[in-house]
């Protein structure tokens, strides 16, 4: 399951580029979601909650792989048209499979404060890490578990981003024109920007939980997008393909000056990206990480 996913972009609009990007990465999401349905350790009658079930395909491959057992999935996501497409195309299959499929819009946090103690045998987290403080959801994830159970986190990597945050800070002070500075205090004063920690602190820190028989992947599932410039994915961050939480700052009639600017910056800078130097004018290879841990109560 390792290796990479490789794209060039050389040919084509700036919209078909993007795309090239979005179905690059949706094809790395698909990977580490098979990886992770292979550690999920299904057993006949499990219970099985995914925070941040998305479209639901996590669902649609369990149900897939594990046909043959009686399994009960309850799907929380915050946005609602991700809940509603997830009822379009899970729900109706589930039932004529004899599947009980639960979904709620709701906080992922917000349901496990109020969520029964021991109630699932599976809980997996697909990529909320970045959303909420880890200890808390960490705590509140062992409390809903039932005792033998397991929790299987996906997680884009946070290694090596260190340095690119700090200089992303920088460059919202120097040009304050560009972002919506009511979106920029809110995420400083009440959440932070990512929550998401490396990969050797969510380990200690689920031990620390009471987790045990915490294991991560030997190798990480790595997707490389290559761009012809720094600036193609600056516009590929404003799409959603990174860090969300930083390109939703941007003024949304700035973001093609945003991408011009702080591909300039972060080349006087000589910043690296995941370990690749910012040149604007030149090739541009991202390589995306994404971390499969496993941990048991």
């Amino acid at each position: 399951m390792g290796g990479s996913i490789s794209g060039k972009h050389a040919i084509g609009s700036y919209k078909e580029r993007i795309d090239k990007c979005v179905a690059l990465t949706n094809d790395l999401v698909a990977k580490a979601q098979e990886a992770a349905v292979n550690k999920l350790g299904i057993s006949e009658n499990c219970s099985v909650l995914e925070l941040g079930c998305g479209s639901g395909e996590m669902i649609r491959k369990t149900m897939k792989k594990y046909k043959k057992y009686n399994i009960s999935f309850t799907g929380i996501d915050s946005r609602p048209r991700m809940v509603n497409t997830t009822k379009k195309k899970i729900l109706k299959k589930a039932k004529n499979n004899g599947r009980s499929v639960s979904l709620k819009c709701q906080s992922c946090v917000e349901y496990l404060e109020t969520c029964e103690k021991d109630k699932y045998d599976i809980v997996i987290a697909s990529f909320v890490l970045s959303d909420f403080e880890n200890s808390k959801l960490f705590g509140l994830v062992h409390k809903v578990t039932k005792n033998g159970g397991r929790f299987v986190i996906l997680a884009k990597s946070r290694d090596n981003v260190g340095e690119l945050e700090k200089y992303f800070l920088q460059f919202v002070i120097l040009n304050p024109h560009l972002f919506d500075w009511n979106s920029f205090l809110w995420i400083l004063i009440n959440e932070r920007f990512s929550y998401n920690l490396p990969l050797k602190k969510i380990i200690k820190l689920l031990r620390e939980t009471k987790f045990s028989k915490v294991k991560s992947r030997a190798k990480p599932i790595v997707g490389e997008l290559s761009f012809d410039d720094p600036m193609d994915f600056a516009r590929w961050m404003c799409e959603g393909g990174w860090m969300p939480r930083y390109t939703n700052i941007i003024k949304k009639d700035k973001k093609e000056i945003f991408c011009r600017e702080i591909a300039k910056f972060l080349d006087k800078k000589n910043v690296k990206v995941v370990g690749e130097l910012v040149r604007c004018g030149k090739p541009f290879k991202f390589t995306m990480p994404i971390h499969v841990i496993t941990a048991e109560k």
